[in-house]
Parts: C-alpha cells; structure tokens; sequence
C-alpha cells in the first residue's frame, strides 16, 4: 500500500494553507481527558498560504464574436491581491490528512497549545503540541456556581454545558435518565470534569471528539463485532512481534472483609479462600496465599460484608489482559474500537484503548488493545 500525507492549515474548518513539516506523530487514548493529539515539527518561515484577491474594477466590453442574452456587450472583473494569510497559532488549527492510494483521510482538526519556536542557520520552527477541540473543555471553568434541579435530564444539562463553551456539532447516544437531586457545581470547575461525572453516572463514556470534529457522547458497550480484523493468516496487516502482558501477580487468592461499627463489640469478619484448581492464581495452583485485608465501616450486617467481599472475588478472578501490535496504517479507528486478532498464538476480540501514527518515510500504526480474561 502507498501512503502520503500532507498537513493542512485550517480557519473555522476552512483550508487556507499547508504547512512544511519535518516530522508529525498522530496519537488517541481512550483513557486520557483530551483523547486526541499530535506533535509536530513544521517550518516556521515556509508554508504555502492561500491568497485572498480584492475585486477593484468592473468592465463592459464589446465582442462582436461571441452573443450572451440578446446583448453584444460582456461583464467581467478584473481583482488584484490584496493579502496572504498569515498563520495564527491561536485561531488557526492543524488538519493532518492521510493520503492512501488516491482517497484522503482526515485525522480532525487541532488547536496549537504550545510551539516553542527553534532558531538555526538552516531556519526556523516550531514544535508543535496540539490538541483537538474538546481542550476548550478543559481550560474552560465556571465563573459562577451552576444548578440543575431534580428531574432535569442529564442530556440536557450535559448539552448545555457544551453548547455554553461553543460546541454546536455534537452526537449523541440517547437516554431519559434525569437528576435525582437537586445538582449545583462550584466555582472554578471545569466543563470537562463536570461533564464526564455527569456522563458516568448514566454510564456513558467520557465526552470525546473524533475525526469528523463533532463531539460525541455515547453510551458504554461491551462489543460484539469486530471493526477492524488483524490477521497473519489472510492479509499479512501484522508488522513485527505481538506483545502481550497479563498482570496477575498482585491478584490476592484470599480477601478478608473486617467491618467495624462504633455501635457493636466485635467487627464482622468474612474470608473468601481461591482454591479453584482451574484458576491460575489458586492457592492450589500458586502454592501460597496472596491476602488482601479490606477494613470498613459502616456496613450494617454480616450479610452485606459476605455480599461485598464476594464481590471482590469475583473481581479479583478476572484481570485485563494487554496486547500492543503494529500494523500498516489504517484510518477511520473511532474511540474504543473493537479489534480482532486471529494468529496461531492469539485470537479474540479485543478494545483499542489507544493508537499512534508516525508519518514519516514508513508509515506504520501502533495500538494498544485490552480484554478481560478469567484467571
């Protein structure tokens, strides 16, 4: 496959340049508050900029060749330049576009939040770190207290809080799901933080933007399909080895739950021993014990204890099993896509929790991907 890139400078979503760039790394973390950015290294004393042209003199002239509705006189213009746009790392974003085979990709639009600019005897520029839009949420905060009072939908609230920093192209997952209480947010909070704790508690994923520059807000899921396949066994799209890392060493095989009230003479003591020969981290298959002690208070029976500590268990059976590859180059990944990986040692369905692209003169593209898996 061929690839190409080119990298755009854009004005309210409108191309008005392109800039000379000596390097440009693109990179997504689903884990991260602003899941989307890039660094770059760009000419500061070359880009090629468009022109902006000024109409200076209307014409009317005499063609005896040619008729144009009825009349033997034609209009035109004549214009004559007036500026070159001049980049402005406040206002202006980046727009990297990945060029494979002869369709373009856009990689979305980024704000500049700093370029330290390098002088040398061969020119100068600047190192540029960038973000997509949804960083506005971030170094937004209230200036005065906000409420939402009970029954209001948590859309709605969310909505306004983004429509209130600008953002008017926003996706949405539906949900009817409204305040329980009364809600009032202090002084000098952040939209984003404010935003992403109202999203977790319908169980929606943290605010984020892609590609297309809209915000979407969508709802969280376990997938059932693979987006993307990658494979050693039909299109060789695997680069290079398959890292895998399952931590379990930490994992306790024996929980303790110690309940202390002020109002009773002797705790509530509950344990909960893995002896599962089919689990790896057994006391059986370990051959010792791995204890986790979990002190509360305020839990109001044994029952509740045994149910908490159950609960734990059940945690601590499953961890998170990590696997980073590298692959050719692929857009159109969105947040937390959902990738399989079928190859003689590793198969199964797997969540991209990050990726990073580094353009250059070989164009490949990193993931991070994660599942579940019983231990």
């Amino acid at each position: 496959m061929i690839y190409d890139f080119k990298i755009l400078i854009t004005r309210k979503g409108i191309p008005i340049g392109r800039a000379f760039v000596e390097s440009c790394n693109i990179r997504f973390d689903s884990e991260a508050e602003i899941t989307r950015g890039i660094q770059l290294v760009m000419s500061a004393d070359q880009m090629d900029m468009s022109k902006v042209y000024t109409q200076v003199e209307d014409l009317i002239y005499f063609d005896g060749s040619r008729k144009f509705n009825g009349t033997w006189t034609f209009s035109g213009s004549t214009y004559t330049l007036s500026e070159t746009f001049e980049f402005n790392l406040f206002t202006d974003r980046i727009r990297p576009i990945i060029i494979v085979g002869d369709t373009e990709y856009s990689f979305g639009d980024f704000m500049v939040i700093a370029a330290p600019k390098k002088i040398s005897k061969l020119g100068s520029y600047y190192q540029i770190e960038g973000y997509d839009e949804t960083m506005k949420l971030k170094q937004s905060a209230l200036e005065e207290r906000i409420f939402f009072g009970i029954g209001t939908k948590y859309l709605t609230a969310i909505n306004q809080l983004l429509t209130s920093c600008g953002f008017t192209n926003i996706l949405s997952d539906p949900s009817s799901a409204t305040l329980q209480t009364d809600r009032e947010f202090e002084q000098g909070e952040t939209y984003i933080s404010i935003i992403n704790t109202l999203l977790s508690e319908i169980n929606f994923n943290n605010v984020h933007m892609e590609a297309d520059n809209y915000i979407y807000l969508t709802q969280k899921a376990k997938p059932t399909e693979p987006e993307f396949i990658y494979s050693d066994k039909h299109d060789f799209n695997i680069v290079g080895t398959i890292t895998v890392d399952t931590d379990i060493y930490d994992l306790p095989n024996v929980l303790v739950g110690v309940a202390s009230n002020p109002d009773q003479d002797e705790p509530y003591v509950y344990k909960k021993i893995n002896n599962d020969p089919l689990s790896l981290i057994s006391v059986f298959n370990r051959g010792y014990k791995v204890v986790k002690v979990y002190n509360l208070s305020n839990i109001p029976s044994q029952q509740e204890l045994i149910n908490y500590i159950e609960l734990k268990y059940l945690e601590a059976t499953q961890t998170t099993e990590k696997v980073d590859i590298t692959t050719e180059l692929e857009p159109n990944h969105k947040y937390s896509s959902a990738i399989q990986i079928d190859t003689d040692e590793l198969q199964g369905l797997f969540i991209e929790k990050a990726w990073q692209i580094k353009l250059g003169a070989t164009t490949t593209m990193m993931h991070s991907l994660e599942r579940k898996v019983y231990v």
